[in-house]
């Protein structure tokens, strides 16, 4: 450094008080300041700037990117732990949490300051745990797998056309047993597609009789329509997420959950 080799861009004031040391001695020895700084490979506008600082007293370097008027106040930068405190393991990142803090009139920040504070700060946020294995349910007690035990229905929407399309079929076999298309998707049109279905299904000889999935004896199969109906209005239901996830698939190569099964027994 100096002499042996150039001066680093930045030095530390205790450097920076040697090389100027070294530059009163040769002025004092009747060098000029430009030519003492060649020989210490000191550029002459930075020695100028040096010795000037010297006078002021300011050798020691200032904090790189000034004082930005936008910059955080140190109470925004205490609102932001305080949020990440009561809100990391909900949100889990810094892009929702400075959200939240804006949600809340607690502070405005960009993600990347909240990103900046939290890790001078050393805080982080935690992953979320691993999810373990799932394991399939098994079918419900009432349901055997079999043809004509469960059927299940699926709706596509065509928002070019603006309709959709409400298609039932046979969970074991994949037949296709009805379909309807329509403007709207409401329980009328869910109605209107399983009516449609019993009476094109043919499991029991007796028209729409043959709608009702289950075994009965002789003397039940002309009661068997009217509570169909009834039923079919009562238990079309949606399904809890992870019961018929295994089940089903869509005609139309989607997947649109919750998935929704009928089930029509005698009781």
């Amino acid at each position: 450094m100096g002499i042996g080799g150039r001066v680093p861009r930045r030095v530390d004031a205790a450097t920076k008080s040697a090389l100027l040391e070294l530059l009163d001695r040769a002025v004092e020895q009747g060098w000029s300041v430009s030519a003492a700084a060649v020989v210490l490979d000191l550029g002459r506008v930075r020695a100028h700037r040096w010795m000037l600082r010297a006078g002021l007293g300011e050798l020691v370097d200032r904090r790189p990117g000034g004082s930005p008027v936008h910059g955080l106040l140190p109470a925004e930068e205490a609102e932001i732990l305080a949020v990440f405190e009561q809100w990391a393991e909900i949100d889990r990142s810094q892009r929702k949490l400075a959200h939240r803090g804006s949600y809340l009139h607690r502070f405005w920040a960009s993600p990347s300051s909240v990103r900046r504070v939290l890790v001078l700060h050393d805080r982080h946020f935690r992953p979320l745990p691993r999810p373990g294995r799932s394991h399939r349910r098994p079918f419900p007690e009432w349901a055997k797998y079999r043809p004509n035990s469960i059927w299940i229905y699926d709706t596509t929407h065509f928002t070019k056309a603006g309709v959709a399309a409400t298609v039932v079929e046979d969970l074991v076999s994949r037949k296709w047993l009805a379909h309807i298309v329509s403007g709207e998707e409401t329980s009328t049109q869910v109605q209107l597609v399983f009516t449609d279905a019993l009476e094109l299904v043919d499991v029991v000889p007796g028209g729409v009789h043959d709608a009702v999935v289950g075994e009965f004896t002789e003397g039940q199969v002309d009661d068997v329509g009217p509570q169909c109906f009834e039923m079919l209005r009562a238990e079309v239901r949606h399904a809890l997420p992870g019961e018929c996830r295994g089940w089903r698939r869509s005609r139309f190569g989607t997947s649109q959950a919750p998935a929704h099964f009928v089930r029509c027994s005698m009781v």
